[in-house]
């Protein structure tokens, strides 16, 4: 299992099954998860439980969301080995040579991660049905019937 955090997007891959995952976070973000889940978010902590396989895309946000660590459970309940991999637009932490790189420098630090969110919000589809979460854990509102 891996977990690629790229500027505004979260890629799950696995293979197997995956229950559940629980993130460790630091930052604030507006965030929306794929898939049809049951989640929670509070505290630098996120909890999300598949209803169905997820996608290859776990989440999308925009604001600092900076992922500490993470576990992954299987249909039992056991932890699964994963990795965690980041990959990164700021100038001061890239590891290439500049002489080959095909990267101009006005595409560095454009992510939305610079976008400034006063508190974390969460949205997430159980059974067609969107939900909204603040920083607390409490609903804001219902979305609707899953359609944007």
């Amino acid at each position: 299992m891996k977990i690629t955090q790229t500027e505004n997007t979260i890629i799950l891959e696995y293979s197997g099954s995956v229950s559940a995952l629980d993130i460790r976070y630091r930052g604030d973000f507006i965030g929306e998860i794929q898939g049809n889940t049951v989640s929670g978010v509070k505290e630098g902590r996120m909890i999300i439980a598949f209803l169905e396989p997820p996608g290859d895309v776990l989440m999308t946000y925009e604001g600092n969301f900076n992922i500490i660590s993470y576990d992954a459970y299987n249909d039992e309940g056991v932890i699964k080995s994963h990795k965690l991999r980041k990959e990164n637009d700021e100038l001061k932490r890239i590891k290439s040579k500049w002489s080959v790189s095909d990267t101009k420098y006005e595409d560095f630090n454009k992510s939305n991660r610079y976008k400034k969110v006063k508190k974390t919000e969460l949205t997430y589809t159980r059974m067609g049905k969107k939900v909204k979460l603040n920083h607390k854990n409490k609903e804001i509102v219902k979305v609707g019937n899953g359609n944007k």
